[in-house]
């Protein structure tokens, strides 16, 4: 599960503000392969989100897996419905890919990296991508 709240001020005014939340289930089929479901809540006014909700199911393939390393690489179709401020509503089939990289540099500290590719189905110039 991830969570963040992101706030900025500038002289007492809000400029910024978001707030997410995800979180992920997977059941391994393999060593490698995995199947997963994931949910995902985001809010933030200043982008024109009112509030954001995303499902998605689809699998996980280990492409590396070493000590050291691990690369992941994910793909999933889902469901996202999406309030706007000011452009009502959204609801739409949505197509997901993406990768996770790990390094592992000591027992206790790594390096996590995700990118994640959104597109949906219905609207083909609605594309996100997260990092």
């Amino acid at each position: 599960s991830k969570a963040a709240f992101i706030r900025n001020k500038d002289r007492e005014a809000v400029k910024a503000q978001s707030t997410s939340f995800g979180t992920e289930a997977g059941r391994a089929l393999t060593s490698r392969l995995t199947l997963r479901g994931q949910y995902a809540y985001q809010r933030d006014r200043f982008a024109g989100i009112r509030h954001r909700h995303t499902i998605e199911a689809g699998v996980a393939f280990a492409a590396v897996t070493s000590e050291r390393q691990r690369l992941t690489l994910k793909a999933a179709a889902g469901y996202a419905h999406e309030a706007r401020v000011a452009a009502g509503t959204v609801s739409a089939a949505i197509a997901t890919s993406g990768l996770t990289y790990t390094l592992r540099l000591s027992d206790t500290a790594s390096f996590d990296n995700e990118t994640v590719a959104e597109t949906s189905l219905e609207d083909a110039g609605d594309q996100r991508l997260q990092n």
